[in-house]
Order: C-alpha cells, then structure tokens, then sequence
C-alpha cells in the first residue's frame, strides 16, 4: 500500500511537472545553475515512477461501481489526471523535448 493518497499522488506529480520541468522548459531555470540537473533528473525519476502513477490503483468506473461515492470519487481522480496529462504535462514534455533539441543537449536520445 502507498503512504500517498491518489489525490496526494496527483498534487504532487502536477507540482513537479509545472515547477520544475515547467520552469526548466521555460528557461527560468537553466542547467548552468548548480544542483538543477539533479532536481531535474529527480524529478524525471519520481514521475516514471510506477508508484507515483496516480491512477494505478484506481479502478475502473465499472470496477468500482458497488460503492458510488468511492467510485465517483475516482472518476474524479481519473478525470483529473488525463486533465493534468493534456493540458500541462503533454505540452511540457513538448517544450522539453524542442529546448533539448535545440540545445543539441545529450539528455534527449537519438
């Protein structure tokens, strides 16, 4: 069992995308400074992590459909997060992604 709830998992997964792979997209923050490749690699780390996924453990609608307040309340979960995919993480890799390319950097592959 995880020690963070999904909505914990969430918070914290949608802070790190926007405050540091946001700020690091952006240009806010570069590389150059000390300690940020770490932060970022970290917070890469944290993530693609499995036990970060805040839906993992949350079933299905059908899955859930005994109790209707708990399976409300994880459709409202699932519904965040694909909210937060589109609309922050997506575009946030896709400026990750043109920043790395642009700067010819080795943390994007062939």
């Amino acid at each position: 069992a995880s020690v963070l709830s999904s909505e914990q998992k969430l918070v914290a997964c949608s802070r790190l995308c926007r405050e540091v792979l946001g700020a690091v997209a952006e240009e806010t923050i570069t590389f150059d400074r000390e300690g940020v490749a770490g932060v970022f690699d970290d917070a890469i780390g944290v993530l693609n992590s499995a036990e970060m996924n805040p839906i993992a453990s949350v079933p299905s609608a059908a899955d859930a459909s005994a109790d209707g307040d708990k399976a409300s309340s994880k459709s409202l979960i699932r519904t965040a997060f694909k909210l937060e995919l589109r609309e922050v993480t997506i575009p946030t890799l896709i400026e990750l992604k043109a920043l790395f390319e642009r700067s010819r950097s080795p943390r994007i592959g062939d």
